[in-house]
């Protein structure tokens, strides 16, 4: 007795285009699988690894992810941000970063030609350790969240602006009105969109946080001045940031803002901006002592090991 069954649904991308079978008894089976790539497996094999076989093959058919590289802290090379700008040409045109925290993780996407200049210090920064362990000390619900000082003040002082002892290579240059950036919906000289997606600050981008400079032509408001390592997460829409050159260059998943970050603890606004919360100028003195030293801070949220990809 010949009996067939022809069928077709997707598993993995598999198709099944016939199956037969000499008899219904029989331990044996032939059949005919199509994989997504449309190549065409023949398989002989006893009925209970038929699907193992498939599913091996329709595995095997799948591009493996980007691999993600575990930073690594090196104080020597943090220490020096000639020696670290030094260290690699440029960030790759498309990266993401993996920061763990104890409220869960959350995944950055970024794009270098965003802000090219911005976008290699991060890239930097991050594959050398410097985001490791970094407390989000500004939460300010609805606006952003605010992180980037390394728990060590030997290091984080050399990528303060007001402290650092080689402010020609911690501080990025040239200054964001005369680098090179692309932002969505901006217009001006330095703005340079072809081929790349632009954001604005909306919720879920994050960009370098920086000091802020007032007086220049083209921006009675303000520009942003003096960009070292710092960066902050927009957990609302700040639009009103692009014209001060608040250049975003990676964008996180609504899952992980959602499920991670609006789960952050806020302590309020900075000290040095009236608030109760954490004082910046303290945090780079003393480093991650400053904040474990204050009970009342105990949950503040704190970065893990950071990854790379690639």
């Amino acid at each position: 007795m010949v009996y067939a069954i022809v069928s077709t649904f997707s598993l993995l991308g598999i198709y099944f285009r016939s199956f037969s079978c000499s008899s219904p008894f029989s331990s044996v089976a032939a059949f005919t699988i199509e994989i997504n790539n449309g190549r065409s497996l023949s398989v002989e094999e006893e009925e209970e690894g038929i699907l193992q076989a498939i599913l091996k093959e329709s595995v095997s058919s799948i591009p493996p992810p980007p691999e993600c590289h575990p930073s690594t802290l090196d104080p020597s090379l943090l220490k020096d941000p000639c020696e670290l700008d030094a260290s690699l040409n440029q960030a790759p045109d498309r990266f993401s970063l993996i920061f763990p925290t104890q409220y869960g993780s959350f995944k950055a996407h970024c794009v270098r030609d965003r802000a090219p200049i911005w976008a290699d210090r991060v890239y930097k920064l991050a594959k050398n350790g410097y985001y490791n362990a970094n407390y989000f000390f500004r939460v300010i619900p609805g606006k952003y969240t605010q992180f980037g000082t390394n728990g060590y003040p030997d290091i984080s002082n050399m990528y303060n602006y007001t402290s650092t002892t080689d402010p020609e290579c911690s501080i990025l240059e040239p200054q964001p009105p005369y680098m090179p950036y692309c932002m969505k919906s901006k217009e001006s000289e330095g703005n340079h969109c072809e081929g790349v997606d632009g954001l604005s600050n909306d919720f879920g981008t994050l960009a370098m946080s920086t000091s802020y400079k007032e007086g220049l032509e083209d921006y009675p408001n303000g520009v942003t001045w003096n960009a070292t390592a710092e960066l902050f997460i927009n957990t609302g829409n700040n639009q009103r940031l692009d014209e001060n050159l608040f250049v975003p260059i990676c964008t996180i998943s609504k899952d992980d803002m959602n499920n991670v970050i609006l789960k952050f603890p806020s302590f309020g606004e900075m000290a040095e901006l009236g608030g109760d919360g954490p004082s910046l100028g303290m945090l780079y003195q003393d480093g991650n002592e400053y904040i474990e030293s204050n009970e009342d801070w105990a949950s503040m949220a704190i970065t893990g090991g950071v990854e790379v990809c690639p």
